[in-house]
């Protein structure tokens, strides 16, 4: 009974890998590499015309990061690397470059609902020539955040009302000019209700009800 048990334990485990890229598969969204959080993913640019795709499985929504890490070269300038974040329907949710003298940067943190996600790596301004990289992605499911794809109402994210004094808050990103984030909440009894949006300095945005 008991090898039973710790057999069934070590099968709910999902342990992380090493994932090598599929050079001559992965340059289609249909031949992307699969990957989980936890796995560290190793593949290179070969040329300008090179683009590598993977698949991200996000076992439980949260909020997801992804990092590339790569040999810097403190001289260098320029970036090395565009990558690309995109849901099952293939729209952008989040994308960033990463500079040739930057031996690690991260994605914009993004939410997401439990699914499939693709990650698209691209060259950068830098000129030919054979680069290697390594892709990881980490998910933090205990976060409150927005779950894309939330652009309509009928996706709109749920959200519950919190104590003025306790707030919950939701992280959300927009990632480009057309996107749109719809939020939902259920209202028990008539009151007031306050919203607050907090956002970086450099950017403005604006919600309605």
């Amino acid at each position: 009974l008991m090898a039973l048990i710790m057999s069934m334990s070590l099968a709910s485990v999902a342990f992380a890998a090493d994932v090598t890229e599929t050079d001559a598969a992965n340059g289609v969204i249909a031949g992307a590499d699969a990957f989980k959080a936890g796995d560290a993913v190793t593949g290179k640019i070969n040329s300008s015309e090179d683009v590598d795709y993977y698949a991200l499985t996000v076992a439980k929504a949260g909020i997801v990061t992804v990092t590339v890490e790569h040999a810097a070269k403190e001289e260098a300038i320029g970036t090395y690397f565009t990558v690309e974040i995109l849901d099952e329907a293939e729209k952008s949710i989040a994308s960033f470059t990463v500079a040739a003298n930057a031996a690690s940067v991260a994605s914009p943190a993004f939410g997401a609902a439990a699914g499939k996600y693709f990650v698209k790596v691209t060259k950068g301004s830098v000129c030919d020539t054979t680069v290697e990289y390594k892709l990881t992605a980490a998910v933090d499911s205990n976060a409150l955040s927005e779950y894309e794809s939330n652009d309509t109402r009928e996706d709109a994210t749920a959200i519950e009302l919190s104590s003025v004094y306790s707030l919950k808050k939701y992280s959300g990103t927009i990632p480009a000019a057309e996107d749109v984030d719809y939020y939902k909440f259920n209202i028990a009894k008539p009151g007031y209700i306050y919203i607050f949006v907090e956002n970086d300095a450099n950017f403005k945005g604006s919600y309605a009800i």
